[in-house]
């Protein structure tokens, strides 16, 4: 459903995703964290001319565990690295169209 989703964006008359800045994040049941899906998607928006910011990565395994009744991520190391992934996320847009860039910390 993703990839069609993705694919449809990227149909003419436009390639909707040309330029963009784009993150990958996953959440699942098993153990692994989506890394195979993360793994494609992350290719095929390269290849779509979106710039992938690839670091930190977000691999949530055991989603069913990972989360409070509110949707909060109690996944520490996991939400250390959904912050970081979004800080650096800004930072590559903010650089790509030529405004000044300030690093948190």
């Amino acid at each position: 459903v993703l990839k069609n989703a993705i694919d449809w964006a990227s149909r003419p008359p436009k390639n909707l995703w040309d330029g963009k800045v784009v993150a990958v994040i996953g959440a699942t049941v098993g153990g692994l964290g989506t890394v195979n899906a993360q793994r494609d998607v992350r290719h095929v928006m390269n290849m779509l001319n979106a710039t992938v910011v690839t670091h930190p990565l977000v691999m949530v395994s055991q989603a069913f565990n990972a989360f409070d009744e509110q949707g909060k991520l109690l996944n520490e190391p996991a939400a250390k690295n959904l912050e970081g992934l979004l800080v650096r996320l800004f930072e590559v847009t903010r650089a790509l169209k030529g405004e000044r860039v300030r690093v948190a910390g």
